[in-house]
């Protein structure tokens, strides 16, 4: 499975189709829960590594995919 760029802790993912099989035979979806575990041991240069994305700038997935549905529906 793919996680997608951007992900954030404790957001949930549906897989369509993945999940336990239904009355009917077909397979119901399954829902992940994303946990995101920094390594505890980290050197003084991984450090600084994790500082310097911390302040780079992060663009907003949602806000471009809503511009582009926008353009497409006008």
């Amino acid at each position: 499975m793919k996680i997608p760029a951007g992900g954030k802790a404790d957001s949930k993912l549906r897989l369509k189709g993945k999940g336990l099989p239904t009355a009917t035979g077909e397979h119901g979806d399954l829902f992940l829960k994303l946990k995101i575990v920094m390594p505890t041991g980290i050197s003084d240069e991984e450090r600084a590594l994790y500082e310097q994305l911390k302040q780079g700038r992060h663009s907003d997935p949602r806000a471009e995919i809503l511009a582009a549905s926008r353009r497409s529906s006008s």
